[in-house]
């Protein structure tokens, strides 16, 4: 037979623990003559523990505070209030004061304290409805609850009226730091068939989530129509929002679900955990509890769910007799199961919100009250009271998630017995049949502080203290050798695993052997460091490491040019580890002044050695230019330039136009000109010129013939002007009118050819037309004889 046992939770988170000092410890707190049933919220490194007592002619609250299971303060607060419940703890950020909640059902009153956090009391009030004869439901004593949220105080309480066919009163109301009430909303149903236990409400886009279970009685409905209300509250005044209904379909175990717990995760899904049964023959039966998960997506899409079983004919367990959850908002929960017959408890923890992580069970002596708490790092605080000898003793355990015990068996053991299984959930509209406004009251109650000791048994504890980590091993590789061990030394107290941290696209952790070793392999050349941590810790060491591949060559390039007065700068093609030049220098460079052989002798990361030679030779080109000494005032001056140089430029500058190697300039007064090219060699060579400007008459005159056979002299027909032309045209014509040359350019004349054939000898047709600056154009005409 397969006894499903069903939790249900959701998404959960975590936070970073301050420091690397931790332990695992059971202790049992007791006191002689008292009845003391402690519920406990625990902080992250601190624990407070609460609850009520009731003696003959004594009733009241107990409040203990422990740092790292050390004791803190215990106090002790008498009332004149009659048979207080079991009291439930939560802290307030802003002064980290203390709410401590109760509730009597002698007296149907809720009780809600605040204390300072050393203990003190700032002030005591009690609430019930104005309606008469109304009781806190003694249903569960999660039936009431209180959180904190924005700087105000919201507490949950059920009311029920002992006259039959009377409704249940689900209240919610928000309170300011001082426990006035800022407003109070009632939503109940008229009729008997409902049950609506607390929950603590969620906050979503600082809007109020209220859970409620709604459970049929009598067999006034279908067992699968039960499931949970989830109604959305406005927190400045209480308005409803919208309500929608969770629950089950049809399935062989699950016939409907009741919340005791839930969150908003960092997915913003509403996550919730708590129990379904299987049906019995008035509706649901809660002693045969299935402990189910379920997550309420921020898409508003359906939910999911999972229950989670066991084979009791394996087993021999029975049914848990009490379940605790907890949550925490990195997807993380976890629940307690105890069998009270056996003194036997089983932790389930889960991650995501669904997937089993690992199940612990562990020995307790005649339980009647457990709880169980995760903190936001993962830490997990377990608490059950039991009675022996006539005196109520509380059971402490903390089970740190960073390590697992050495050898403290009175811990807990690894067990795998529970089973996933999904859990059918659909969603469906709800809206509440009646709601009321301001039913709530509130009155100040007495608490008065009385004298009270509280002892401690250790019954084991193990601490952990990592403020050590070095990592060790070589820094620099060569590969193709790609493999490497490095070291971890941490002190012997450390009980955490170390974390290896490093650039996965650079490096492959291969094993990890022991904690202590680790054997990487390398996937490319790469600097830079690996880590190694505590997780969650802040302790952590690195190491600097080198992974190069050898060099292939070396060169210092081709042979080079030095040019006067100049200096060449010598460097390898690559990065090497040593460096030696001819002159014994170990730089990796070297300034070369003069011509002459150099070499070099290196080493690279993987000690290859290498050598080169190379030979820097002088320049050995002259920068050669041909010009025209001196020109009329108004002309240009024609430079003729070296076609072996290049990029030439002139000082001082003037306007200037360089085509095929001239150079014409125009100066207005005598100038002595610095001419700059650079050298086949790639040297800078200058030379100077100096051009003289004189100050020539203006005259135009036209030869009448000219001979042209090459000999240099006459080889050219054109005018011979002086003197600033601003306008210029020159053509030559044969007898038949044909033109056989056109130029204005005053620099070219006509070769005696038309079209690349010499002309015959004989006479010629010029015509011309010029102007001087600030002169009138001129119009000549004549005749040139060719001779050959």
């Amino acid at each position: 037979m397969t006894i499903p046992f069903l939790l249900f939770t959701s998404v959960i988170c975590r936070s970073q623990t301050v420091g690397c000092i931790e332990q695992n410890s059971r202790i049992t707190y007791s006191q002689p003559g008292v009845g003391l049933t402690y519920i406990n919220t625990i902080s992250e490194t601190q624990n407070y523990f609460t609850g009520a007592y009731n003696l003959p002619g004594d009733t009241g609250i107990i409040l203990t505070k422990t740092s790292y299971d050390l004791p803190v303060f215990s106090k002790k607060f008498r009332s004149t209030e009659r048979e207080l419940s079991a009291a439930n703890i939560i802290l307030i950020p802003p002064d980290s004061s203390i709410l401590v909640n109760s509730a009597s059902y002698a007296t149907g009153h809720y009780y809600l304290s605040r204390f300072s956090k050393t203990g003190n009391l700032l002030w005591a009030k009690k609430y019930n409805l104005l309606a008469p004869a109304m009781s806190v439901d003694r249903g569960n004593q999660t039936n009431y609850t209180t959180v904190y949220h924005n700087n105000g105080i919201y507490i949950m309480v059920n009311f029920v009226s002992p006259i039959p066919n009377q409704p249940f009163f689900r209240c919610v109301a928000r309170l300011d730091l001082w426990g006035n009430i800022v407003w109070s909303k009632c939503i109940y149903s008229p009729i008997d068939n409902y049950s609506f236990l607390a929950n603590p409400p969620i906050f979503k886009n600082d809007t109020l989530l209220v859970l409620a279970n709604m459970h049929y009685f009598s067999g006034a409905g279908p067992a699968d129509s039960t499931g949970i209300i989830v109604t959305n509250l406005n927190t400045i005044n209480g308005n409803i929002f919208s309500s929608y209904m969770v629950k089950t379909l049809p399935h062989p175990f699950a016939k409907g679900i009741t919340a005791y717990n839930s969150i908003v995760d960092t997915l913003r899904n509403i996550c919730v955990v708590g129990v379904t049964a299987i049906a019995g023959t008035n509706g649901l039966s809660v002693t045969t509890a299935i402990p189910f998960s379920l997550t309420l997506p921020e898409s508003g899409s359906q939910p999911t769910g999972r229950f989670y079983s066991y084979n009791y004919a394996q087993t021999r367990l029975a049914p848990p007799s009490k379940i605790s959850f907890s949550m925490n908002k990195m997807r993380e929960s976890v629940f307690l199961l105890t069998d009270a017959f056996k003194n036997i408890s089983y932790l389930l923890e889960l991650k995501e919100n669904i997937k089993i992580k690992n199940t612990q069970f562990f020995s307790m002596f005649n339980t009647l009250e457990s709880a169980v708490f995760l903190t936001e790092s993962g830490n997990k605080i377990l608490g059950h009271n039991f009675t022996t000898g006539g005196i109520r003793k509380f059971e402490y355990l903390r089970i740190n998630k960073n390590y697992i015990p050495r050898s403290l068996s009175c811990l807990t053991r690894d067990t795998t017995i529970f089973q996933e299984n999904i859990l059918p959930l659909t969603k469906d509209t709800f809206a509440w049949p009646h709601e009321i406004n301001g039913l709530l009251t509130q009155t100040p109650f007495s608490l008065t502080e009385i004298p009270f000791t509280n002892s401690e048994d250790i019954i084991c504890r193990e601490v952990s203290i990592c403020d050590t980590v070095k990592i060790k091993g070589p820094i620099k590789f060569c590969l193709p050798n790609d493999t490497a061990t490095f070291t971890i030394h941490k002190n012997s107290q450390c009980l955490r695993k170390t974390e290896f941290i490093a650039d996965p696209n650079a490096i492959q952790l291969l094993q990890q052997i022991n904690d202590t070793i680790i054997k990487v392999k390398f996937l490319k050349p790469y600097n830079g460091y690996i880590k190694v941590q505590f997780k969650d810790c802040v302790l952590a060491d690195s190491i600097l490491i080198e992974v190069t591949r050898p060099a292939e060559s070396l060169s210092l390039g081709n042979d080079v040019y030095i040019c006067p007065g100049k200096s060449v700068t010598l460097r390898p093609n690559s990065r090497f580890k040593t460096y030696r030049w001819q002159d014994a220098s170990t730089a990796d460079s070297l300034l070369a002044n003069t011509p002459g052989q150099y070499s070099i002798q290196v080493t690279d990361s993987c000690d290859n050695t290498f050598m080169d030679t190379i030979y820097v030779q002088p320049s050995i080109s002259i920068l050669n230019i041909n010009f025209s000494p001196s020109i009329c005032q108004f002309d240009s001056a024609y430079i003729f330039l070296n076609s072996a140089f290049t990029n030439y430029h002139w000082t001082p500058f003037s306007p200037g136009i360089i085509q095929n190697n001239i150079l014409k300039i125009f100066p207005e007064t005598t100038t002595l000109y610095t001419i700059i090219g650079n050298s086949p060699e790639g040297c800078e060579l200058t030379d100077t010129l100096l051009v003289k400007v004189k100050n020539c008459p203006i005259y135009f005159y036209v030869p009448n013939s000219f001979t042209p056979n090459n000999d240099g002299k006459n080889d050219q027909f054109k005018p011979l002007i002086s003197g600033p032309v601003s306008r210029y045209s020159f053509k030559v014509y044969n007898r038949l009118g044909e033109n056989v040359f056109s130029t204005s350019d005053l620099q070219k004349g006509w070769a005696g050819q038309l079209k690349g054939k010499e002309q015959d000898s004989g006479v010629f047709i010029w015509v011309c037309s010029y102007q001087f600056s600030n002169d009138k154009p001129i119009l000549k005409k004549g005749t040139v004889l060719l001779i050959r």
